[in-house]
């Protein structure tokens, strides 16, 4: 039952992805995964 809302992050949650996503050692993928369970997210991030 998902919803097609955009997910939408905090400034904090996005400074936060772009931290995580800088260190280099995720894949897209692995990013995504991260941050629906750093986050708590219901779907991916778009």
């Amino acid at each position: 039952m998902s919803n097609n809302k955009p997910v939408r992050l905090s400034i904090s949650q996005k400074i936060e992805l772009l931290d995580q996503n800088a260190t280099g050692r995720l894949s897209q993928t692995e990013l995504g995964e991260w941050a629906m369970k750093k986050f708590n997210l219901d779907q991916p991030l778009a």
